[in-house]
């Protein structure tokens, strides 16, 4: 029995140390993928919602007057009330591109930060 050796406090002080550090590089690791995870989540979202308003101003016939309504998003079933849309329209219809062809921008917002931005063109058929 006087052969057998035990581990001694610093080796155990040691390993604990060791799988400390370990465990907080996992933590941290699994901490920035659930944000990126998050903000992917809220990216989609926002192209969903972009992407009705649209789809919507496209089924519309063409205005001159550049005056499409806005979806309210707490009316899609995906979309939470932290989310908001602004249209952008050139203020000036004489700064379209083409006689006929409206430019407009929709702005996605998430809690007041704006998440994406969606430029497109509709053309008077």
């Amino acid at each position: 029995m006087k052969n057998q050796r035990g581990m001694t406090l610093v080796e155990v002080v040691i390993a604990i140390a060791v799988l400390g550090i370990i465990a907080a590089g996992f933590l941290a690791a699994l901490g920035g993928s659930s944000k990126a995870v998050i903000k992917a989540d809220q990216r989609t979202t926002a192209e969903n919602l972009a992407r009705s308003q649209w789809e919507y101003v496209k089924s519309q016939p063409y205005d001159d007057d550049f005056d499409y309504d806005v979806i309210d998003p707490g009316s899609l079933s995906y979309a939470s009330s932290h989310y908001a849309i602004n249209k952008n329209i050139p203020p000036d219809p004489d700064q379209t591109v083409n006689e006929g062809l409206q430019e407009m921008t929709y702005v996605v917002y998430y809690d007041g930060k704006e998440v994406l931005r969606l430029t497109g063109y509709k053309l008077k058929r």
